[in-house]
């Protein structure tokens, strides 16, 4: 993984925790958060599917 990949994968993990943190809410879809939704667009989480939750994400970018 280049040094770019990893900063945009720990950029992306960071974010999904602020997130996570701010909803107090467990089963959050990805595609329910605006701020989300926009950020794909611009070409992160690129691989996140919109009805996958943000803990599910946080999970599997942990690891």
């Amino acid at each position: 993984m280049s040094e770019r990949e990893k900063f945009k994968k720990d950029f992306e993990l960071d974010l999904l925790l602020a997130v996570d943190e701010l909803l107090y809410e467990v089963n959050v879809r990805f595609g329910g958060i605006p701020i989300l939704r926009e950020m794909k667009e611009r070409e992160y989480f690129q691989d996140a599917k919109d009805d996958e939750t943000v803990h599910g994400l946080i999970e599997r970018y942990k690891y």
